[in-house]
Parts: structure tokens; C-alpha cells; sequence
């Protein structure tokens, strides 16, 4: 087979051209001396070694001059191959090309035109090569920095391929409270399994139905957990690059935010109801106080008056309680009280109710260490919560008592109890069980709790032996830690 190579093919002509010359002299040696060309003889064979010696004489020289001239055509050859390859290896690696002569002066000029052409498309191959690497370096560094802002980022940040989680911040591993490895690489349907998702108007919503929402449309979905934490999220999904089967869904934390809300529109839902009836009957009062009446009838009017506006302050001092109780800019001054003292000092406060028999009892003297004024205010909200819910003619006791590590405050009344469904929601902001009966805004015992647990404590309603409510204050006879 003919060689691949150029050398190979070079050598493979030389060697053919070598044997073709030793036989052109041989033949022409043997006729010019009158020999055969294929001797038989002895003495034919003697004089068959001229021609056989000239033959290897012009064999000799010519493969000496052949060896000459094929180095001197290689040498230039594999420069210029060498020259070519590694000049060619520093443009494809886009790295500064080393200055190394271009082997031009002994190259014939076909591949001096090659080595030139090759040349320019080098050039051009590292110019491209250098800002291809550039713009890597770029695109590398403005991927880093959008992972960091990204990952600082407190929305969650989801890259979907085909509905598969690709990438996943740090605030999306902390929401589907999974490591990051267990997230990468799984269907989104199987990420949010642990969640029972709902629109706002409570439609089941699956992930399916979640991903196929526009990128313009922003969606708030109720996420239950397990463990029956509630949380409220903005969703949005977008297609990077126009591609649909790329998803970037975010989502966005938005449960405090509608508990302002929802907190917002209780508070104008009581102002707007609860504060206009007493408006009302200020403002009727009012008008007849201008009328021709007794001054019996006079003192009357003007009594109620007082009253309807007392129950309009107490409501709206409840609502700043509440405030100051959650924004925790209540003042808070620790000493050592005595609720036996206190006990009767709220008691000896409290406004006038011949209809109720008020009895205190002290079976320990304890002292806590707690604020007074914020204890004291405690105390009075339970007390006037038993006094507003119990029958006319009825006893309510205080009792100050001690536990094996905690001090208490109880307060039992004769009216008709608590029921067990409820004794955990009258605590919590704007609950009414009687509604419109009460006139309250629903924040007295809510404030009793946050003092409380302020405290280190807790207040709870049980059963009394008499069938009626039994409140306990619970207060921590070591001292809760204020650092």
C-alpha cells in the first residue's frame, strides 16, 4: 500500500527511483560491454561484476544524494508542521501564542502560501478563542452573582426542567424543610407533598395546576402543613428565555403580612360596630338632656352617658393594650410583689357591684418577681370578665395560692362555665362567646394571656366544683430570666 504520509510517500519514490536507476545501469554497463544480460558461466559471471559494481556505485550515489535532498526538504517540512501544531493548540486554548519564526525562507512557496493562509485563520481562531474566554469568564462571574443573590434572596426560588427541580435556593430548602439533595432532581409534585395546597377560596391546587399559571399572574395559596402550621404565599412562575419546558416558580411569604391585614379589618369591624352603638346612645342622651326634664330624670340621663362612654374608652384602651402588648412597648419594671397585696389592692379598685359578693382568700403568702402594674391590669380584666358573665346575686372568690413551682391566682365565679370547646379560644384576640351581650371588644383576656406569658407564665379556664368558670393565673416562683 502507497504510505499515508508525505515523508513515507517521499521515501517510498526514492527507494523505487534508487532500484530503477541500478537497473538502468546495469543494463546499459552489460550491453555496452557485450555481456548478457543473464550470465551462465564462470568467467560470464566474473565480467558481470563490472556492471553489478557500476550499478551499486550509482546505487550508492544516488541514495546518498536522494538522503541529501530528502533532508533538506523534511527538516523545513517538520518545522513548518511543528510550528503549524503548536501555533494551532495556543489558538484553540485562546492563550498568548508564543513568538516563534515562521519557517518561511526554505519552505517551497506552495507551502509558504499555505503556512500564510494558516496563519491568518489562526490569528483569527485566538482572537475568538481570547473573546470566547472573556466572555465565559463574564458569564461564569454573573452566574456566581446571581446564585448569591439568589441564594441570600428570602423568597423561595425554584428551577424547574420539565416540572424536575434543577436548582433550589437556601429559602426554598428551609420552606419544603428538605435537604437540598433530596430536592434536586425531583418533581415538584413530590416536593410539595407534604403540604395540603388551596387557593384562596380553598380549591385543592396541585403543582400540575400551579406550573401552567401565566407569568403576569401572581397567585395566593394556603400551604397546611403536617404539623397544621398554616402559611400564606404568593406564587409566581416565569419562563426564562421563553422556553416552557424551563419554569423559575417563586414564592413569596405573605402570612404576616395577611394577619396585619385580617387584624386590620377586625379592628375597623369592632371600631365600626362596637364604638357606633355606644356613640348612639351618647348621642341620644344627649339630645334629651336639651329637652324639658326633671333634674332626677337630669342625673339619670347623665349617668348612662358616662357609662356608654366609659365602655367606649375601656374598648379602645383594650386595643391599645393589644398593640403595646404585641409590639412589646409595654413598659416592664421588675420587683418583688406580694399577690396577696395585690389581690386586694385590684379588689378594693374595682368599681362598685352590690350584685356580686366578692370574697378573697390568701392561703400562702408568695411574692413573685413580675410588674406590678402589668399583673395588677391581669388581675383586673378577669375579674371584670366575672363580674360581666355571671349572674346578679352570684359569689366570685380570689384566691392567692402556691404550687410546688409556681404561684397562682384563681378566680372562680357562679355563673355557667366555660365550654370545654371554647376554653382555649376565649384567649385569643376579639373572642366573644355572647357577641353583642357583652359590649366588649373580645381583648380582656387575650391581654390576661400575653401578661402572663410574658411573664413566664400561662392562664388557662377549667370547671369550678360549682359548675362555673375557674380562671388560674400561673406565675413562676423563680425569677424568669430578663436578659
Amino acid at each position: 500500500m502507497w504510505p499515508a504520509t508525505l515523508r513515507g510517500r517521499f521515501s517510498a519514490s526514492l527507494a523505487l527511483a534508487f532500484v530503477l536507476l541500478f537497473i538502468i545501469v546495469y543494463l546499459v554497463t552489460a550491453l555496452v560491454m557485450g555481456f548478457r544480460l543473464w550470465p551462465s558461466g564462470s568467467d560470464m559471471m566474473t565480467d558481470a561484476l563490472v556492471p553489478l559494481g557500476l550499478g551499486g556505485l550509482a546505487l550508492a550515489a544516488g541514495l546518498l544524494l536522494g538522503l541529501t535532498l530528502a533532508r533538506g526538504i523534511r527538516i523545513p517540512v517538520e518545522r513548518f508542521v511543528g510550528y503549524i501544531r503548536e501555533q494551532g493548540m495556543a489558538a484553540i486554548e485562546g492563550r498568548a501564542r508564543e513568538v516563534i519564526a515562521f519557517p518561511e525562507s526554505d519552505l517551497p512557496l506552495e507551502l509558504r502560501e499555505l503556512g500564510e493562509t494558516v496563519e491568518q485563520l489562526l490569528q483569527q481562531l485566538s482572537l475568538r478563542q481570547a473573546d470566547l474566554r472573556d466572555v465565559t469568564e463574564r458569564a461564569l462571574g454573573s452566574e456566581q452573582t446571581f446564585r448569591s443573590v439568589v441564594n441570600a434572596s428570602s423568597e423561595v426560588k425554584l428551577l424547574l426542567c420539565e416540572d424536575v427541580i434543577e436548582i433550589a435556593n437556601p429559602a426554598a430548602v428551609s420552606f419544603l424543610q428538605r435537604p437540598l439533595g433530596s430536592l434536586l432532581g425531583e418533581p415538584l409534585s413530590a416536593a410539595l407533598s407534604a403540604f395540603d395546597i388551596t387557593t384562596e377560596t380553598g380549591e385543592p391546587l396541585s403543582a400540575e395546576m400551579l406550573l401552567s399559571r401565566s407569568g403576569d399572574e401572581i397567585l395566593l395559596v394556603r400551604c397546611l402543613a403536617e404539623n397544621g402550621e398554616e402559611q400564606w404565599v404568593e406564587c409566581a412562575v416565569t419562563h426564562p428565555q421563553d422556553d416552557f419546558g424551563l419554569s423559575l416558580l417563586t414564592i413569596r411569604d405573605v402570612t404576616e403580612r395577611r394577619t396585619l391585614e385580617q387584624l386590620r379589618a377586625e379592628v375597623v369591624s369592632i371600631v365600626s360596630h362596637d364604638l357606633r352603638a355606644p356613640l348612639t346612645v351618647v348621642s341620644g342622651f344627649l339630645e334629651m338632656l336639651g329637652g324639658d326634664i326633671s333634674d332626677e330624670r337630669r342625673i339619670e340621663i347623665a349617668g348612662k352617658a358616662r357609662a356608654a362612654t366609659s365602655r367606649m374608652a375601656e374598648m379602645l384602651e383594650d386595643l391599645l393594650d393589644t398593640a403595646r402588648v404585641e409590639k412589646n412597648l409595654m413598659p416592664v419594671r421588675w420587683t418583688s410583689v406580694s399577690l396577696g397585696e395585690l389581690a386586694a389592692d385590684v379588689a378594693s379598685s374595682l368599681p362598685t357591684h352590690a350584685e356580686h359578693e366578692l370574697v378573697i382568700e390568701q392561703r400562702v403568702d408568695v411574692s413573685v418577681l413580675a410588674d406590678a402594674g402589668r399583673l395588677r391590669q391581669a388581675l383586673t380584666n378577669v375579674l371584670m370578665n366575672a363580674i360581666q358573665h355571671t349572674p346578679e346575686g352570684t359569689m366570685i372568690s380570689l384566691l392567692v395560692d402556691a404550687g410546688p413551682q409556681h404561684a397562682l391566682l384563681i378566680v372562680e365565679d357562679g355563673g355557667s362555665g366555660v365550654p370545654e370547646e371554647y376554653r382555649e379560644l376565649i384567649f385569643e384576640r376579639y373572642a366573644r362567646l355572647d357577641d353583642e351581650s357583652s359590649g366588649g371588644a373580645g381583648l380582656g383576656l387575650y391581654i390576661v394571656k400575653t401578661i402572663a406569658e410574658s411573664h413566664g407564665g400561662s392562664a388557662c379556664v377549667e370547671e369550678s366544683s360549682g359548675g362555673g368558670a375557674r380562671f388560674v393565673i400561673r406565675l413562676p416562683l423563680v425569677p424568669p430570666d430578663a436578659s
